[in-house]
């Protein structure tokens, strides 16, 4: 009888204790509104001198963080020779430049040193003669993203995202660029609201179209993220102080059951 009591009050404290663990692991998400005004604004970023812009995070309510948002464009140049029927010649080489950000009621764009943002769909991430990039900086390589949202998406909808943990070379935008097949490819869909279903943490989102040059382009206007994740402690690691405290409670159940037998004369 003893025994069948001590084992139904063990398993009652080890859910209480296993409760707490959740609570510890309890996740707080981050949102970020791109179709607002920034909280700073920035003539240079890790890939130059075009603008930057950095907006506030709100957790529950409370500003609580933030991410900075800045980019770059390749460029494709043609050689003068004509193919047949006239054609322009083969691209001969392509140039990369930092490209500074834009923002309005439908989210976050880029200005390339093309377009700088008056033509082309009015400074959307695009790729006409070349992709541009857009870069959120999270500040931390702890934060797993949870969704993104576009307000404004062009009828192909072909966008890719990519996640990237690791240090910039200042004005090394080729060299970035050069790198992207080592980055973990997170999303190429076609919704207007992506949700991951990736749980690894990244620094660095970088948003771009696909690669097929048919004239898709983007705004995006927020983005959540849970920067708690990679600080929350799972059940497992909390098992052996959860054991320790159980076999503290099972000894002092224990002691207190002996005292209160009589004694045997």
């Amino acid at each position: 009888m003893f025994f069948a009591k001590f084992f139904k009050e063990t398993v009652l404290a080890a859910a209480v204790a296993i409760g707490f663990a959740g609570a510890a692991n309890a996740t707080s998400i981050t949102e970020f509104d791109f179709t607002g005004s920034p909280i700073s604004q920035s003539s240079t970023s890790a890939f130059g001198d075009p603008l930057s812009a950095t907006f506030s995070g709100f957790t529950n309510g409370v500003e609580t963080s933030s991410v900075t948002a800045f980019g770059f464009s390749e460029r494709f140049y043609q050689s003068s020779s004509k193919g047949k029927k006239g054609k322009s010649g083969k691209n001969v080489h392509t140039e990369y430049n930092a490209s500074g950000v834009n923002w309005n009621s439908t989210g976050l764009g880029l200005s390339s040193d093309q377009d700088n943002g008056k033509w082309w769909h009015g400074g959307a991430v695009e790729d006409q003669n070349g992709r541009d990039f857009l870069v959120l900086e999270l500040g931390s390589p702890d934060w797993a993203p949870i969704d993104l949202s576009f307000g404004y998406l062009s009828g192909g909808k072909n966008y890719e995202v990519f996640g990237f943990n690791g240090g910039l070379s200042a004005g090394d935008v080729a060299g970035f660029f050069a790198s992207m097949n080592t980055f973990t490819h997170l999303a190429g869909d076609n919704a207007a609201n992506l949700v991951f279903d990736t749980i690894e943490n990244f620094q660095y989102l970088i948003l771009t179209t696909r690669n097929d040059n048919k004239k898709d382009y983007f705004r995006v206007s927020g983005f959540s993220g849970d920067l708690a994740l990679v600080s929350a402690v799972p059940v497992p690691g909390a098992l052996p102080l959860l054991l320790t405290g159980l076999g503290i409670f099972g000894a002092a159940r224990f002691g207190r059951r002996q005292k209160q037998t009589p004694a045997v004369a």
